[in-house]
Protein backbone atom coordinates (compact mmCIF):
# COMPACT_ATOMS: atom_id res chain seq x y z
CA UNK A 1 0.00 0.00 0.00
CA UNK A 2 2.87 2.50 0.84
CA UNK A 3 4.56 1.90 -2.35
CA UNK A 4 1.72 2.41 -4.42
CA UNK A 5 0.99 5.96 -2.57
CA UNK A 6 5.05 6.59 -2.74
CA UNK A 7 4.52 5.61 -6.79
CA UNK A 8 1.22 8.03 -7.24
CA UNK A 9 3.25 10.74 -5.27
CA UNK A 10 6.21 10.12 -7.82
CA UNK A 11 3.58 10.31 -11.10
CA UNK A 12 1.65 13.37 -9.66
CA UNK A 13 4.89 15.72 -8.85
CA UNK A 14 6.10 14.93 -12.89
CA UNK A 15 2.70 15.67 -14.01
CA UNK A 16 3.04 19.82 -13.28
CA UNK A 17 3.57 22.01 -16.11
CA UNK A 18 6.96 24.15 -15.17
CA UNK A 19 6.07 27.97 -15.72
CA UNK A 20 7.65 29.86 -18.73
CA UNK A 21 8.65 33.36 -18.64
CA UNK A 22 9.32 35.22 -21.75
CA UNK A 23 11.52 38.03 -21.55
CA UNK A 24 12.60 40.80 -24.10
CA UNK A 25 15.30 41.10 -25.63
CA UNK A 26 17.57 43.72 -24.50
CA UNK A 27 17.69 46.82 -27.18
CA UNK A 28 21.61 46.68 -27.46
CA UNK A 29 21.46 42.70 -28.76
CA UNK A 30 18.81 43.41 -31.54
CA UNK A 31 21.45 44.14 -34.93
CA UNK A 32 20.82 47.49 -36.54
CA UNK A 33 18.94 47.11 -39.78
CA UNK A 34 21.20 46.96 -42.53
CA UNK A 35 21.42 50.06 -45.46
CA UNK A 36 20.11 47.22 -48.70
CA UNK A 37 21.21 48.86 -51.82
CA UNK A 38 18.94 50.21 -54.69
CA UNK A 39 19.05 48.75 -58.20
CA UNK A 40 18.11 50.61 -60.63
CA UNK A 41 15.51 49.92 -63.76
CA UNK A 42 17.97 50.32 -66.38
CA UNK A 43 20.19 47.25 -64.47
CA UNK A 44 17.64 44.91 -64.80
CA UNK A 45 15.79 45.65 -68.50
CA UNK A 46 18.04 42.67 -69.04
CA UNK A 47 15.79 40.24 -67.29
CA UNK A 48 12.56 38.33 -68.81
CA UNK A 49 9.25 39.68 -66.84
CA UNK A 50 8.99 36.68 -65.38
CA UNK A 51 12.59 36.52 -63.39
CA UNK A 52 12.11 40.38 -62.56
CA UNK A 53 8.56 39.77 -61.35
CA UNK A 54 10.01 36.24 -59.19
CA UNK A 55 12.80 38.63 -57.78
CA UNK A 56 10.36 41.25 -56.60
CA UNK A 57 8.48 38.63 -54.67
CA UNK A 58 11.57 37.21 -53.29
CA UNK A 59 12.87 40.54 -52.08
CA UNK A 60 9.54 41.50 -50.72
CA UNK A 61 9.16 38.09 -48.97
CA UNK A 62 12.51 38.32 -47.26
CA UNK A 63 11.80 42.30 -46.16
CA UNK A 64 8.46 40.83 -44.71
CA UNK A 65 10.38 38.22 -42.95
CA UNK A 66 12.96 40.65 -41.69
CA UNK A 67 9.88 42.70 -40.56
CA UNK A 68 8.30 40.19 -38.57
CA UNK A 69 11.53 39.03 -36.71
CA UNK A 70 12.19 42.56 -35.73
CA UNK A 71 8.60 43.30 -34.28
CA UNK A 72 9.01 40.07 -32.38
CA UNK A 73 12.74 41.09 -31.47
CA UNK A 74 10.99 44.56 -30.59
CA UNK A 75 7.83 43.47 -28.54
CA UNK A 76 7.44 44.24 -24.71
Amino acid sequence: MRALILVSLLISGCASTPTIEYQAVPTWLIPAQPDIPKIKSVDLRCLSDETYYSLVVRDRALQNYADELRALLEAK
